[in-house]
């Protein structure tokens, strides 16, 4: 009897992986190849290190006869070395303490960092993906921080935050209801009580 139920729910799990394999590719190649958007850090996707020895002085000379640098010093923290590293080992974490296996969770990041939304930032408005690029980061220490007694991971929690706002403010308020969906979450599940989970969003 159970027969007739199990073929659709296979096939619908056939669409969904097609589904996570076509989005990502398509959005690659929807660009032009070997062209960039106008982005003023352009060069934080291209040559990060270098944007970032540039920012310890207010004057670069290599560019336009020599100009005063804008913004450049907030790249110094955290943007410069962020954009350094890779998004998806945060999601991994933040899927494995949620309970996932290795595979699916390493499979959450790489689809999270593959997605249609960074793809077009990235040669765009770059800051705007620093809350994108955090956001795993923040979850997996606010499920620690739910989970156990110590006050570091709230502590944590508030450095990603500041490292997400470190260029663009608007970052702080993509990010921040973050950690405090999960404190709702962990008490609605029953995980802490209603004032724990006041005391950790405060």
């Amino acid at each position: 009897m159970n027969r007739p139920a199990v073929a659709p729910v296979r096939r619908e799990r056939v669409r969904s992986w097609w589904l996570i394999v076509v989005i990502p590719v398509v959005s690659l190649l929807a660009g032009d190849a070997g062209r960039l958007n106008a982005d003023t850090k352009y060069d934080l996707t291209g040559d990060p290190w270098r944007l970032m020895r540039a920012a310890t002085s207010s004057w670069d000379d290599t560019l336009q006869g020599g100009w005063v640098l804008q913004q450049h010093a907030g790249y110094l923290w955290p943007t410069g070395p962020f954009f350094a590293l890779t998004e998806w080992l945060g999601t991994r974490s933040a899927a494995r303490h949620l309970g996932l296996s290795a595979g699916a969770a390493t499979v959450a990041g790489l689809v999270y960092q593959l997605s249609p939304y960074p793809v077009p930032y990235l040669a765009r408005t770059s800051a705007m993906l620093l809350p994108w690029a955090v956001a795993g980061w923040v979850l997996a220490a606010a499920v620690l921080a739910t989970r156990r007694p110590s006050a570091r991971w709230v502590a944590v929690i508030a450095v990603l935050l500041a490292t997400a706002g470190g260029v663009n403010s608007t970052a702080l308020v993509m990010v921040t209801p973050l950690p405090l969906l999960w404190f709702w979450w962990a008490r609605r599940r029953g995980e802490i009580t209603g004032s724990r989970a006041v005391g950790l969003a405060v």
